[in-house]
């Protein structure tokens, strides 16, 4: 995988590592005893690999600057891992329902399922294309639990619905294959809200501060103006703190060589 990553250097990576022992059901069994705590947090401690992955494949998309994007359903608690600050430091939260963005649908009564998502990503023109597109409520869901019939079998529900419904693949599919997909820059840490403004007269819910890393975003934000404010006024301190900090203060925020 990482030979053809580095040889076909793809504009473009989705990852979608698998949520189950970081979704609400499982979050829900485990508070039944402390043997079933125990083998969520054990199954957790498996899938940290996956995550370990997708840190690997971000900075590799930054170095390289092409686009990174993260998926996870939205109740899932991957995205609160502290691991994570760094992706979320370099990209944008979108959060839409896939009952309006992809129309899923339960396959044997063809009821919506709403399924919230979230798509931690470098690009503001998908961003744009999917956040904030959330269901109005003017029909009834089909709750994700139990089971259904698909393609002539009986399958889970959280099951089915993990497949990307075909009018949400193409969208996603035709930004990253026209144009704007192949030469949008990745958006930058310190000036995302300012980018985000600008590069939309809707001021609305669209750009509604994501809960994943909301807090991380405004401490960083005010980090770097107080940085900026220290280089004009007393240059002098800029170069010690710079010296005395070393490769913590380097461009990606990462913290690699200690």
């Amino acid at each position: 995988m990482f030979t053809n990553l580095v040889e076909k250097r793809p504009r473009h990576i989705w990852f979608a590592p698998t949520c189950g022992p970081w979704s609400a059901w499982p979050q829900f069994n485990g508070q039944r005893s402390i043997q079933a705590w125990e083998d969520l947090l054990s199954q957790r401690h498996q899938q940290l690999e996956q995550i370990a992955l997708g840190i690997v494949l971000f900075r590799y998309q930054r170095q390289v600057d092409h686009h990174f994007h993260w998926e996870q359903p939205a109740r899932s608690l991957m995205f609160k891992m502290p691991y994570l600050s760094e992706v979320f430091q370099h990209s944008q939260c979108a959060e839409f329902d896939m009952c309006v963005v992809g129309d899923l649908r339960d396959p044997q009564n063809h009821k919506p399922m709403q399924k919230g998502m979230i798509v931690a990503t470098t690009s503001l023109k998908l961003f744009q294309l999917l956040h904030g597109r959330h269901c109005p409520g003017n029909h009834d869901h089909q709750q994700i639990e139990g089971s259904t019939v698909f393609e002539g079998k009986s399958v889970r529900r959280s099951q089915f619905s993990e497949r990307y419904p075909r009018k949400f693949a193409r969208q996603v599919a035709e930004y990253m294959c026209s144009s704007q997909g192949r030469h949008e820059k990745p958006i930058s840490p310190w000036n995302v809200a300012e980018t985000l403004v600008a590069g939309s007269s809707e001021a609305g819910p669209l750009f509604k501060k994501p809960w994943c890393q909301c807090s991380t975003r405004e401490s960083l934000s005010q980090t770097e103006k107080t940085r900026e404010q220290t280089d004009t006024t007393h240059p002098e301190r800029s170069l010690e703190s710079n010296l005395s900090t070393g490769s913590s203060t380097n461009t990606t925020g990462r913290k690699e060589n200690h």
